[in-house]
């Protein structure tokens, strides 16, 4: 990867995560050029961000939590804590899925919508108790996205979580049937 290849790849990150365009649709195609680049104060910051050992990992779980994320912060301490956060939960998804399910009090009625308020999952979630791979892979299983659109009366936090998280998903591949058996395994676990 060089300066303008990693230009191209964080400026359409910064726009799959802050708007309708699709990194995946369009192959992360943006229009920009190297002149462009070279009018840019910030230019050799993307020559950084091309050396780094994972930067579309980086600009992916750095964007996802803050689409404002400037490429000359990606660099610091809590940058890179973010992407080793990111990194940790996926390197160990099957344990923290199942941990993460455990954790939640009186887990079917985790998912209900009551009086149009949050549900106690989404509730965990915003609260940092349930991950965003944890629940792209509850609403993978459940679809339940939809039906919470419809239920939630309030309009400004779910609406922005459902979006991140819809975006999130294009970059996250997990084996459906394993963690399928995993969910089911924890509903077992519940039940005795």
């Amino acid at each position: 990867m060089n300066s303008f290849d990693a230009y191209v790849m964080y400026i359409a990150l910064k726009r799959h995560f802050s708007s309708s365009y699709d990194y995946v649709k369009y192959n992360g195609k943006v229009n920009v050029s190297v002149a462009s680049l070279e009018k840019r104060r910030d230019k050799y910051s993307f020559t950084k961000l091309a050396k780094q050992p994972d930067p579309f990992g980086l600009a992916v779980a750095n964007l996802f939590e803050d689409t404002s994320k400037w490429v000359g912060d990606l660099f610091d301490d809590e940058s890179q804590r973010v992407y080793t956060s990111m990194k940790k939960r996926r390197e160990t998804l099957s344990y923290t899925f199942k941990d993460q399910l455990l954790s939640l009090d009186n887990f079917k009625d985790s998912f209900t919508v009551v009086d149009g308020q949050h549900p106690p999952l989404l509730k965990a979630y915003l609260r940092g108790k349930i991950g965003p791979e944890t629940m792209i892979i509850l609403n993978s299983l459940g679809g339940f996205f939809d039906s919470w659109d419809a239920k939630i009366t309030e309009t400004y936090q779910w609406p922005e979580v459902r979006f991140k998280l819809n975006k999130l998903a294009q970059f996250f591949d997990f084996d459906r049937a394993k963690y399928k058996k995993i969910f089911k395994s924890v509903i077992d676990e519940m039940s005795d």
